[in-house]
């Protein structure tokens, strides 16, 4: 009969997964041992539990399916939260499997090895469920039920908190397990479907806003888009679902409250798909809305949540924007005459960025150049990649992954090796600043065993530079805590077996990332980072 850890790697493989990220331990080597004779899912062994998880998040984002990561509890757990509480902001679909103590111990505060007091409290706060089984033989329901709840409802993550007696313990096989199909998800509700297209059609400056949430929805938004001559924005998660440089995309919605705020606060009928009007969007819920709302969202809890909602129609995006396309079309909905000259709006706006920092801008516009439409690019938060939300133009969805909702350092290298894993046919490239990259740059280890021939952009400027640049502004002439000693990024690249060279000018840095996607294995280039004001300090009344 086969064991617990047994089931649970069966399972994982009736659902598609062909790849676990994870660090081993006492607590978990039965699991392990049932990898060894399942030589269709991939072990990838990180250098830390934080690094599993952000490339099991990075996995979900390239290929639209859960990734899966594995740790010992306590310590394992904790070190993977950080990428867990990522993956729950940008709702990316991503499984814990906590190995943890024996079901007699977890409930009793022994302090044991790696005992986490109230680890379900600690887990349910970065997931959207979860569940500790009793028995052995529910480890594949458990499993079961958190791939129905990635396939039916917001793509949080889940986890699973395995006691090691139950791992080792012998259960009854499933009898050929096959994976059933779910069922399906609730279809939009027709007369709230009818209700909003009889609202655009009496719209006299509509605007469609475009969130993650609709990033399956870009064939059937575009032409929403196109029947309707509907100016759209997309907020950063949501950058390609149009291509940025459609005739009628005003662009990514960062700083819309800086620049194009016309196009949000002038609109009189605003459809809103998978849109969460978070802070970016709404100059931290500053700025006016005041055009009737129409909230599409897989998450009714979202509807009207932050912005008062005249129609709320829950359902997924892809269906319910066909659905209004297929009802705009049966009703011959007139285009309304152009309210608002898209194209000078957004060149304007690019216009004005360009200004505040140039070299940034001209550096995100010639990797654009290089890089075909479906590369991939993996940020953290620095001088130069946090621009990109309006100076790096997609085409097509989740190509430009900033970690925008937890906003933690530490998201990009990790999170580019496990896409680069997922697709190894497609350019990855991170784009990460000196103190973002030593979160997680041990993780180049794991990027050259694995062969994960990514392109690292490490832009120095020997300090957290955001943060330095927004310290100055708000306390000028006062700077502390600011500064680092950083190490030489080519010698540290070349330690771990990887690529490494530099380049004296940001400018070079297309040329050198177009030259680093020949190589075979990671190439690390390090790049000074000029400095500017982080595009989320308003410089304008």
């Amino acid at each position: 009969m086969p064991t617990g850890a047994q089931l649970l790697v069966g399972s994982l493989k009736v659902h598609g997964v062909d790849t676990i990220f994870g660090v081993p331990g006492i607590h978990n080597l039965s699991i392990y041992d049932a990898l060894v004779d399942e030589r269709a899912i991939r072990v990838v062994t990180t250098r830390d539990e934080r690094g599993a998880g952000h490339m099991a998040d990075g996995y979900a984002r390239a290929t639209g399916r859960p990734g899966v990561c594995l740790t010992v509890p306590g310590p394992g757990v904790t070190n993977a939260l950080t990428a867990i509480g990522e993956a729950y902001a940008d709702s990316s679909p991503v499984l814990l499997l906590a190995s943890q103590l024996a079901s007699d111990t977890v409930a009793m505060d022994r302090e044991d090895f790696h005992q986490l007091r109230d680890a379900d409290g600690v887990l349910r706060s970065v997931t959207q469920w979860g569940t500790r089984p009793g028995r052995a033989q529910d480890i594949g329901s458990a499993v079961d039920e958190a791939f129905r709840r990635f396939s039916l409802c917001r793509p949080r993550p889940c986890y699973l908190d395995l006691p090691m007696d139950l791992l080792g313990a012998t259960v009854e096989a499933r009898a050929d397990p096959v994976r059933a199909p779910a069922p399906g998800r609730t279809a939009p509700s027709w007369p709230e479907v009818e209700r909003a297209v009889g609202l655009l059609a009496t719209a006299r400056r509509p605007l469609l806003v475009v969130g993650g949430g609709a990033w399956k929805a870009g064939r059937s938004v575009c032409a929403l888009v196109e029947q309707l001559a509907i100016p759209v924005m997309m907020t950063s998660s949501g950058k390609g679902v149009v291509p940025e440089d459609h005739p009628l995309s005003l662009g990514d919605g960062w700083m819309a409250h800086q620049l194009g705020r016309e196009a949000l606060e002038g609109a009189d009928v605003i459809l809103a798909v998978g849109v969460r009007f978070g802070p970016l969007t709404t100059s931290w819920w500053t700025r006016t809305i005041g055009g009737r709302l129409i909230h599409v969202d897989l998450d009714a809890t979202e509807i009207g949540k932050q912005t008062p909602a005249a129609i709320g129609i829950v359902g997924d995006s892809a269906e319910v924007v066909e659905a209004l396309v297929t009802e705009a079309r049966q009703r011959q909905v007139a285009k309304p005459a152009p309210w608002l000259d898209v194209v000078a709006v957004r060149e304007r706006r690019r216009a004005a960025i360009r200004e505040r920092a140039p070299d940034a801008v001209a550096t995100l516009e010639g990797l654009r150049r290089v890089l075909p439409d479906d590369a991939l690019v993996f940020n953290d938060i620095n001088g130069i990649a946090c621009w990109g939300a309006g100076a790096f133009v997609c085409r097509r969805p989740r190509t430009f992954h900033y970690p925008i909702g937890f906003g933690c350092l530490g998201f990009a290298l990790p999170a580019a090796i496990g896409a680069k894993l997922a697709r190894p046919e497609v350019p990855v490239v991170v784009l990460s600043g000196d103190g973002g990259f030593l979160f997680s740059g041990h993780e180049l280890a794991t990027a050259v065993k694995e062969k994960a021939a990514v392109a690292i952009v490490v832009f120095n400027d020997n300090a957290y530079g955001t943060i330095k640049a927004d310290q100055h502004h708000r306390y000028p002439a006062r700077p502390i805590g600011g500064e680092l000693r950083s190490p030489d990024f080519v010698r540290y690249a070349e330690a771990f077996g990887a690529i490494g060279y530099r380049v004296e000018s940001v400018h070079d840095v297309p040329g050198a990332v177009a030259m680093a996607l020949g190589h075979d294995r990671p190439t690390l280039i390090e790049a000074p980072c000029p400095q500017a004001l982080p595009p989320w300090i308003e410089t304008e009344p």
